[in-house]
């Protein structure tokens, strides 16, 4: 890392980086008729607040999967700038999902190695279809949850915890599986689990290869059927047609403010813009 970058620790100027490659993200996307939702903090920002929110330091994508995988084959989203990184364009990619990366910036998070260097980004995950049962399909997505779990134990540093007796046991147990299985095989594992989905005519569909809140990331398939806009500073992006059950499900009362304590972002991350002079 060059001595001379500037870190940058304002969030409204993080904010301003995650607009700009959402708006190039929408432009790209609307050139090459690809579908997507704004999804997770950006969809809960976009309908709380018609921004950002206010502590969020990402941006979350959902997009279907035959539109994902087209994405993957798309090389021209790439111009300096602008960088997606996947299994299919950066080999050393250890996630089973994407990121459209921001090289005018760098961030160095705490809890990941990510195998590339990255920069701000915006997170890009695929739809795929569960379990036609729904009993399988919450086993399944505590399967997906448990290897994503492993998945960030193999990318992580050195075992710490503020937890104590049992679950400080468990802890430390899956991140010796996780290192001994290596990223490689447990990614590998999430996307065979994903692309056996694509044969599926299920009811139930959401974000099979990063589960972060297990069978509420269930969904009635036809959620992602229809779109609706909501506005982030002043411009619209795409939702899925009933966002408001989306946020329920995974939030609960979303409507309401978090406690003060609670309003910090889930990743520790620092980040430099990467062309300071």
């Amino acid at each position: 890392m060059k001595e001379n970058m500037k870190e940058i620790n304002d969030i409204n100027e993080i904010h301003n980086v995650l607009f700009d490659s959402l708006c190039y993200f929408d432009d790209f996307c609307s050139k090459n008729e690809l579908k997507y939702f704004i999804s997770n903090g950006t969809l809960l920002g976009a309908a709380k607040y018609r921004d950002f929110v206010p502590w969020d330091d990402d941006a979350d994508i959902l997009m279907p999967r035959k539109d994902y995988d087209r994405l993957m084959s798309l090389t021209d989203i790439n111009n300096g700038k602008y960088r997606l990184l996947c299994k299919e364009q950066s080999p050393d990619w250890r996630m089973p999902y994407s990121k459209l990366s921001n090289d005018d910036t760098l961030i160095r998070e705490e809890h990941y190695d990510f195998g590339v260097p990255i920069g701000l980004s915006v997170d890009i995950f695929p739809i795929d279809k569960w379990s036609t049962y729904l009993p399988m399909a919450k086993i399944q997505s505590f399967r997906c949850e448990c290897l994503k779990r492993l998945l960030v134990c193999s990318i992580g540093g050195n075992f710490s915890t503020g937890k104590k007796g049992i679950k400080k046991i468990i802890l430390w147990s899956m991140w010796h599986l996780g290192k001994m299985l290596g990223y490689s095989r447990i990614q590998k594992k999430l996307m065979r689990i994903a692309e056996k989905s694509k044969k599926r005519r299920s009811k139930y569909a959401g974000c099979i290869v990063w589960t972060c809140h297990l069978d509420k990331e269930i969904f009635p398939a036809e959620l992602f059927k229809e779109t609706t806009w909501l506005y982030i500073q002043g411009k619209k992006f795409p939702a899925m047609g009933k966002y408001e059950s989306y946020l329920s499900k995974l939030y609960g009362d979303w409507k309401a403010e978090l406690p003060e304590e609670k309003r910090c972002s889930n990743h520790r991350i620092k980040v430099w813009w990467n062309d300071a002079e």
